[in-house]
């Protein structure tokens, strides 16, 4: 089940078990009974399935279309948020910031300026600018892995076998993206690792 959280525009996965029939209770089209099958579904469908469901309902469907425009419109907010946190601490423009969240939920930063720390303490006190940044996060990874998704159908589509070779990795269980953002001459470069 998928809970929005319209106010901020993210989304909480919660899981309720739910009761299953029993695998002499399944009927095939023919009549007769089939056991139970196991599928399996990678953390890139998952996030994927939860980026469709990050934005606030509106009239029609969202596309990837819609996402890309949600999140240009939220790195340029943060953007221009650190920039005038930039002017406030005295941090020069050419200054480079990375910023990433931490395990705990915390916004941290590393940087070639000695006032690094101060940028993260200021960044957090704004819990609207912390939030977006978790958010630009969560919506640089869903795009990546749509990406990745789309990818694999198209090469699944032309050769599955090569396709599974190729794109096989993103199957197995354990592996997650990391999104890092930088600050440098007044703007803001999200990456997305695959690790």
């Amino acid at each position: 089940m998928i809970s929005k959280i319209i106010s901020a525009q993210y989304a909480q996965a919660v899981n309720f078990t739910q009761p299953q029939p029993a695998p002499n209770n399944i009927l095939t089209a023919t009549g007769s009974t089939i056991g139970p099958d196991t599928v399996r579904i990678s953390n890139e469908g998952k996030a994927a399935l939860i980026a469709s469901k990050l934005q606030p309902p509106k009239k029609g469907s969202n596309t990837i279309g819609s996402i890309e425009d949600d999140f240009s419109n939220l790195t340029s907010f943060v953007e221009n948020k650190i920039q005038s946190l930039y002017k406030e601490l005295g941090i020069p423009s050419n200054s480079k910031m990375n910023i990433h969240g931490g395990t705990d939920g915390t916004i941290l930063v590393a940087g070639q300026s000695p006032l690094s720390d101060k940028l993260a303490a200021a960044i957090n006190a704004d819990a609207t600018l912390s939030n977006a940044i978790r958010g630009v996060a969560s919506m640089a990874s869903a795009l990546e892995a749509i990406k990745k998704q789309q990818e694999f159908a198209a090469a699944y589509d032309k050769n599955p076998v090569a396709a599974v070779e190729r794109f096989g990795y993103l199957l197995e269980d354990g592996h997650n993206y990391h999104v890092s953002l930088s600050m440098q001459n007044n703007h803001l470069e999200t990456k997305v690792d695959y690790i």
